[in-house]
């Protein structure tokens, strides 16, 4: 509830020009393998079918930051369902 409300945010008061797009960096520095899991996932499920609903003319870019070398092993599971375009 708080991702939408803050995404409504930014898009109907901070910045209402259609043609802008999002970024967001994503820093897993001290992240642990077990953090993967719960709610976290299920976060990162609901914001992201958010987005892709609501929002799919204003995704831009994710950045993934001090990645974990684990952390291999989850993109290999989320690759699939991300949209490179």
């Amino acid at each position: 509830r708080h991702y939408s409300m803050i995404t409504e945010y930014q898009w109907q008061i901070l910045n209402r020009n259609d043609d802008m797009q999002s970024i967001f960096v994503v820093d897993l520095e001290g992240i642990r393998l077990s953090d993967f899991v719960g709610d976290t996932v299920k976060f990162v499920k609901e914001a992201s079918a958010l987005a892709a609903q609501h929002y799919p003319e204003r995704a831009g870019k994710v950045f993934v930051i001090n990645v974990p070398r684990w952390f291999q092993l989850i993109w290999n599971v989320v690759k699939p369902i991300v949209d490179e375009a």
